[in-house]
C-alpha cells in the first residue's frame, strides 16, 4: 500500500510507516553483512599478498579500500532506488492522469499545487497561469461561499463532498461533484480533490421534471373535468372538476367516492354506486372505458355527461384516468330539434350532418334518448305547485335537500 504526496509539482511515494522501517533494517543489515564479509576477504588477502606493509601502511590501504567499497555500494543502492522512484511516480502519474475526471492539489490558502492533465484541459488555461490561481477563480459567485465552506469542512474533519458549476477560462459551466479528503505534505496540510462531471445526471433529473410539470399543466388547465383515481378512491382532480361539481377544494372533492358524485340511480334504475364500480372495473380490465353517465354536482343539480375513463400504471400501481364533460347542451340542441323548436344561432351544431340514411337514423335514435334522458332530469325539478313534495321516481328516489 503507499500514499500519493505531491512536492513541488512531482508525485513521490510515501511508504507505509512499518513498511517502510521494516524494509530499511533489512537492506542495512544485509548491506551490513555484506561489507563484513568483503573485509574479511580483503584482510586475508591482503595479510597473504602485502607481507612487507608497515602497520600505518596496512590500515592506509584498509581505509582506501573501505571508502571505496562504500561509494561501491552506495552507488549500488541508490541507482536501483531511483528506478524504483522512477517506476512508482510514472505509476502514480499514470493514475491521476487515468482517473474518470478532473484531480487538483490545493493549500491551505486555496492555491493550486498539483493538477492533472483533465483539470487543465477542462479548464483552458496553460500551466503558467494556473499556478498563480486559486481555486475559487473555477466557480461562480453564487457558488463560491458553499464550495469555501465545503473546503473549511475538509479541513477541520478530514473529508467534505460538494456539487458546484465549474467554470472554465471561456466562462462554459460544467456541473461537477467534487470530493476531498485531507492529505499531509511534508507536515502542511493539504487538500486533495477529484471532480466527476455529472452532466448527464443533472439533464436525466431535470427531464422528468419538465415532463411532470407539462403536464400537470395540462391536467390543471384543461377545460374538462380530470380526476385521477385508484382502485380505493380518488387522488387528484383538476381546478375544470371542482368547478363542474361545485367545490371549493380538491380535499373537499377527493374524498368522495365516485358513486357519491351521482344521483342514487341512473334513468334506467341502475344504482349509481353500483354501476361505477363496473365501469371503474371495465375500465381496469380493458384499459379504456368510454360512456355516458348522470352525474350530480354539490348542490344537488344533476347533468348528463360523456366519461372517458383511461388505465394506467406508474411506478407498477394500477391508477385511473376519468375526463368528464358536461354534454347538457348538446342533449337541449337534441330534445329542442325532435319536438321541433328552434334553436338560437350560437346554440346550433357548427357541424356539419351528412344527409345518410344512416346516419339520420342513428342521430334520430340518439335524440329518442337524449330527450328520455332529459325526461328524467326534468322530473327530479319540483314545480312551484309540488314544492315541498317528494318527487316520484321510477326508483322511489328523492331529490337532494327534499324532505
Amino acid at each position: 500500500m503507499f500514499l500519493v504526496a505531491i512536492e513541488q509539482g512531482s508525485v513521490m511515494p510515501v511508504a507505509n510507516a512499518a513498511m517502510s522501517k521494516m524494509n530499511y533494517l533489512w537492506k542495512a543489515a544485509t548491506a551490513g553483512l555484506t561489507g563484513l564479509l568483503v573485509m574479511t576477504a580483503f584482510e586475508t588477502t591482503k595479510s597473504i599478498v602485502f607481507t612487507h606493509l608497515t602497520l600505518w601502511q596496512s590500515h592506509a590501504i584498509t581505509i582506501l579500500f573501505c571508502t571505496a567499497l562504500v561509494f561501491t555500494l552506495s552507488a549500488v543502492f541508490l541507482r536501483r532506488e531511483q528506478g524504483k522512484l522512477k517506476k512508482s511516480i510514472s505509476f502514480s502519474e499514470g493514475i491521476l492522469e487515468g482517473v474518470p475526471g478532473i484531480f487538483y492539489l490545493i493549500n491551505e490558502r486555496g492555491e493550486l499545487v498539483r493538477w492533472n492533465e483533465a483539470f487543465r484541459n477542462q479548464s483552458g488555461y496553460s500551466a503558467a497561469e494556473l499556478t498563480r490561481m486559486s481555486v475559487l477563480d473555477f466557480f461562480k459567485e453564487a457558488d463560491k461561499s458553499l464550495v469555501a465552506e465545503r473546503m473549511r469542512q475538509a479541513f477541520s474533519a478530514g473529508h467534505s463532498t460538494v456539487e458546484a458549476s465549474f467554470v472554465a477560462k471561456d466562462q462554459t459551466e460544467t456541473p461537477y461533484l467534487f470530493s476531498g479528503k485531507l492529505l499531509m505534505v511534508e507536515g502542511k496540510p493539504c487538500l486533495v480533490s477529484l471532480g466527476t462531471d455529472i452532466t448527464e445526471r443533472k439533464q436525466a433529473e431535470r427531464l422528468p421534471h419538465e415532463s411532470e410539470s407539462k403536464y400537470r399543466e395540462l391536467f390543471e388547465n384543461s377545460a374538462d373535468a380530470y380526476l385521477l383515481s385508484d382502485e380505493k378512491g380518488f387522488l387528484d382532480c383538476n381546478s375544470a372538476a371542482l368547478e363542474m361539481f361545485g367545490y371549493s377544494t380538491k380535499a373537499d372533492l377527493i374524498a368522495l367516492h365516485p358513486g357519491e358524485l351521482s344521483p342514487p340511480n341512473q334513468p334506467d334504475g341502475t344504482p349509481s354506486r353500483t354501476g361505477s364500480e363496473q365501469q371503474i372495473a371495465a375500465a381496469f380490465l380493458n384499459r379504456k372505458n368510454r360512456f355516458e353517465w348522470f352525474h350530480r354536482r354539490k348542490n344537488g343539480e344533476i347533468f348528463p355527461a360523456e366519461v372517458c375513463m383511461s388505465a394506467l400504471n406508474v411506478n407498477d400501481d394500477p391508477l385511473l384516468l376519468g375526463i368528464v364533460r358536461d354534454i347538457s347542451g348538446r342533449k337541449r340542441s337534441f330534445c329542442c330539434l325532435s319536438s321541433g323548436i328552434p334553436i338560437p344561432v350560437s346554440r346550433m351544431p357548427k357541424r356539419k350532418i351528412a344527409p345518410s340514411k344512416s346516419r339520420i337514423n342513428s342521430l334520430a335514435h340518439e335524440m329518442i334518448l337524449s330527450c328520455a334522458s332529459m325526461s328524467w332530469i326534468k322530473s327530479k325539478i319540483p314545480t312551484p305547485s309540488s314544492k315541498g313534495s317528494t318527487i316520484s321516481t321510477p326508483t322511489g328516489m328523492k331529490k337532494p335537500g327534499m324532505s
